[in-house]
């Protein structure tokens, strides 16, 4: 039980901090109502979510995870959840979105998993990844003091070190 209270708290710490930046990435593709779509990686399921409302009735939404306990479809009739790990093939599905966040970041096999999912995409579709990357987070960090600064690099070449061991690139 404690191990999901902490997850819980992990995932709403990070819907805080990277939902706003996910649904502008979002509605940038035009995204409306009648679309299917598939998020990977689903989480605690606000994606998914935010996906259902902004697809209507007429649209659906795939929200896949390889531990899908904290997903659910909230009575949703256009939300389907899955269990799926990226290194299974793809849904017998064309999508006008396929969305992921940190996927490749907590699975280090995802990269060429999630190029697998690109037939997977309708003509035209829209193929959102949001990732991480090591090398320009020391410069969202800025220092005044040079020690400081030091210590914040060293900090996170450490941090890139450890992602590469996992398979980031």
């Amino acid at each position: 039980m404690r191990r999901s209270v902490k997850t819980e708290q992990r995932f709403s710490s990070l819907e805080s901090l990277y939902d706003p930046l996910t649904t502008r990435h979002l509605v940038a593709t035009g995204i409306g109502a009648g679309w299917r779509c598939w998020e990977i990686g689903g989480g605690s399921g606000s994606i998914g979510l935010w996906l259902s409302e902004r697809v209507g009735p007429e649209g659906h939404v795939l929200m896949t995870d390889i531990d899908p306990r904290f997903l659910t479809e909230r009575g949703r009739s256009n939300l389907e959840v899955r269990r799926h790990d990226v290194g299974d093939p793809p849904p017998d599905t064309a999508f006008d979105l396929i969305h992921t966040r940190w996927c490749s970041f907590t699975c280090h096999s995802a990269r060429p998993q999630l190029r697998a999912s690109r037939p997977a995409l309708k003509p035209g579709g829209w193929l959102v990844v949001e990732d991480y990357d090591a090398m320009i987070i020391d410069r969202a960090f800025p220092c005044a003091n040079a020690d400081d600064a030091e210590t914040a690099r060293k900090c996170f070449r450490a941090l890139r070190a450890l992602m590469e061991l996992r398979g980031m690139d």
